[in-house]
């Protein structure tokens, strides 16, 4: 992946700007440089004039003819966005031809679409969102000129079901811990978590739900306890649950954040973790499994194949190949280390399990 230069790319003549001046869509244009597709053939010449007037470099010149992807994301440096990033540079790097990626930071979607007005006057091939949570958010809108430039979004959920969303799926993730402490012969669940008006609280949570009621295990609503992402509140949360809650022998925690909170709890008041509780975190951040001992079981995203996805499905959407629509959904993996103890019943490493 290249770094962006903005000299060099106000030079580039983009797909885009060949599929606008014949008149066509992207797609059409890509199918008709390439010789792909059933075209007719006014449309296929109409796109080669095209071309040849703008200078356009096909794919049959690699060396020279580079892609200029946008990534527009609220978030930059965080544990969650720069595994996405990485996974998105490995998938470019590996591309035929040298790509661009110009990343932006913008706060909210009124600040995207005054930033797009400007960004999108240099040559762009795809645009990538990038959301900071997975929440149902509305597209964002592009300019009318523009409407035809292939994008998607990544860790973040639209309304239209037409646009391409990748996104981690959290209620597998919360299937799969509570899989793994039922296999430990853990019966008295609790969970411990984030905010309610985050998405992912509500299906890790159904995920949980989902499980116990195959297994016929009955559950309180009053073992769910939501309040902030933090070490803080998972110590407060521990604290209150075990007060009025003592049988629980395992806590499913929305974040690694809140679990080293939990076992500092559970450990403050003389329970050993895992003996009398299970404990497993969600993220897989290093920082915070390894904060506190035992090392935190947790469910890790796949947030870089997440990314590496994204920039599969933009460069085949640049090239006009057919793409899916709607959410696709990247499986969750359990991490075993020692706050959950070792397993009654083995998992098999397709049931997306991992030893640490």
């Amino acid at each position: 992946m290249s770094v962006y230069d903005e000299e060099s790319a106000s030079k580039t003549i983009t797909l885009q700007d060949v599929a606008t001046a014949a008149g066509v869509t992207v797609g059409t244009a890509s199918k008709a440089l390439n010789g792909q597709g059933k075209l007719r053939q006014e449309t296929r010449e109409r796109v080669l004039t095209a071309a040849r007037q703008l200078g356009f470099r096909t794919r049959g010149l690699p060396a020279t003819d580079h892609i200029t992807i946008l990534l527009l994301t609220s978030v930059i440096h965080t544990r969650f966005s720069i595994p996405l990033l990485t996974g998105l540079e490995q998938e470019v790097a590996q591309y035929e031809r040298p790509v661009s990626v110009l990343m932006w930071r913008a706060f909210n979607q009124e600040h995207q679409r005054q930033h797009l007005e400007g960004l999108l006057t240099r040559p762009v091939d795809g645009i990538i969102f990038m959301a900071d949570d997975t929440n149902l958010h509305p597209p964002v809108p592009l300019p009318p000129e523009h409407q035809q430039i292939p994008h998607l979004y990544v860790y973040g959920r639209i309304t239209d079901h037409r646009e391409l969303c990748l996104l981690p799926d959290d209620e597998q993730g919360g299937r799969l811990a509570t899989e793994h402490l039922l296999s430990q012969g853990r019966r008295e669940i609790a969970t411990i978590t984030g905010p309610l008006y985050f998405e992912a609280v509500h299906l890790r949570a159904r995920g949980m739900r989902q499980v116990l009621l195959e297994h016929d295990i009955p559950f309180s609503e009053t073992r769910i306890l939501t309040g902030p992402w933090s070490i803080e509140w998972g110590y407060k949360a521990a604290q209150q649950l075990l007060e009025r809650d003592p049988a629980v022998d395992a806590i499913f925690c929305g974040s690694d954040e809140i679990a080293c909170g939990v076992i500092e709890a559970l450990q403050a008041s003389g329970r050993r973790v895992p003996e009398d509780v299970s404990v497993i975190g969600f993220d897989n951040w290093s920082s915070m499994v390894y904060r506190v001992r035992p090392h935190i079981t947790t469910i890790d995203m796949g947030l870089p194949e997440l990314g590496r996805r994204a920039g599969q499905h933009l460069l085949a959407m640049i090239e006009g190949r057919e793409t899916p629509q709607g959410a696709l959904y990247q499986h969750c993996t359990l991490v075993v280390r020692d706050s959950s103890g070792v397993p009654k019943h083995s998992l098999s490493l397709k049931d997306g399990v991992q030893k640490k």
